[in-house]
């Protein structure tokens, strides 16, 4: 019998990990998801953001790999810097050129719910 109990006090705290974990990083799965339904729908989107996620298409480049990372968190507010890097390769397979910039993501938490409430152009795309 308390074996038992042990095994359900175990379940019931990884259970409560668990659930932490997914609510954390919550804000950080909406703008990926924002990216992603850009990148396979083409959804209309301000033209900050369009700009950085239609760049490698204008300029004949590789697509571009998009690193997320969570600068602030509070119970209501999050911000997210997205960081967008094209890199370019020559028949050699050596790196010729690198192309980068970042925007950043202010979200919001209402209604059970975390929403974009601006996107900020911290550097624009351009060959470093």
């Amino acid at each position: 019998m308390k074996r038992l109990r042990f095994i359900i006090l175990i379940l019931i705290v990884f259970l409560f990990i668990f659930v932490g974990i997914s609510l954390y990083n919550l804000p950080y799965k909406s703008v990926n998801n924002y990216i992603n339904i850009y990148t396979k729908n083409e959804f209309f989107y301000s033209e900050s953001i369009s700009h950085f996620l239609s760049y490698n298409e204008e300029n004949n480049l590789p697509e571009p790999t998009v690193t997320l990372k969570t600068i602030r968190r509070t119970i209501n507010e999050a911000d997210i810097l997205a960081t967008f890097e094209i890199f370019n390769y020559n028949d050699n397979y050596t790196l010729t050129n690198v192309y980068s910039g970042s925007l950043l993501f202010s979200l919001v938490y209402s209604k059970w719910n975390w929403k974009i409430d601006s996107i900020t152009v911290i550097s624009d795309m351009s060959k470093n």
